[in-house]
């Protein structure tokens, strides 16, 4: 599915200009970005819910996580401890409450025992582009608003977009190859436009995984 898809992948619903252009927040921001040497100027930003809608129609999207869980491809026993270790962990993400120390340890924990869970399932490489595909035609992955305008901003001005996620790597760029077609998304990598830091898996001479990179990154 790698060709260029943005007329199905981006959400069509577009934003408030007028409404934006009055936050003064914005505006200052603006009028420092008009003083920057544009060469010194790049972007960082988070993936799921930044790049891509939360709701899409009234329904969750599905985070990089969720894309792998819910698959029809993936091993019925994973699915099921990914269910449990959310309903055991959920918690100390959300709750503003706990102590922070408390939240930080087992949201860690929890980052951990769902990658190694997946490291262990005998996936390959291969997986990723399946689950992503699934997603998509089943509704479930749309990017925001003109997202295929501003890689080709990035791209004409030479400014590195840095993203930083606690997702997983592999779904971040399948994502990514959906909506700029393949060719695309790699002339961004080698022109060094695009850069992508997160969870990501390692393999065997197979292609087949075998572990998880560390230290994992979370949202905390």
């Amino acid at each position: 599915m790698h060709g260029n898809n943005a007329n199905n992948l981006e959400y069509k619903e577009k934003a408030n200009p007028e409404k934006i252009s009055k936050n003064q927040n914005f505006q200052n921001k603006l009028e420092l970005l008009k003083k920057c040497d544009k060469s010194s100027l790049y972007i960082i930003a988070d993936f799921d819910d930044t790049f891509t809608k939360k709701q899409l129609y009234g329904k969750r999207s599905k985070t990089s996580y969720r894309v792998i869980t819910t698959s029809k491809f993936i091993p019925k026993e994973v699915a099921d401890k990914s269910q449990k270790l959310s309903e055991k962990y959920r918690s100390y993400e959300t709750d503003l409450t706990i102590d922070f120390e408390i939240r930080d340890k087992y949201v860690k924990e929890w980052y951990e025992a769902e990658l190694n869970q997946m490291a262990k399932a005998g996936l390959d490489k291969s997986f990723f582009q399946k689950v992503v595909e699934e997603s998509i035609e089943d509704g479930y992955i749309l990017f925001r608003n003109g997202m295929t305008t501003f890689f080709e901003l990035i791209e004409k001005y030479n400014i590195p977009l840095i993203i930083i996620s606690a997702g997983i790597k592999e779904i971040i760029e399948e994502e990514f190859k959906a909506l700029l077609g393949e060719e695309k998304y790699k002339n961004l990598i080698e022109k060094k436009l695009l850069f992508i830091i997160a969870n990501y898996f390692k393999y065997n001479d197979k292609k087949v995984i075998e572990d998880f990179s560390k230290p994992v990154i979370y949202s905390f």
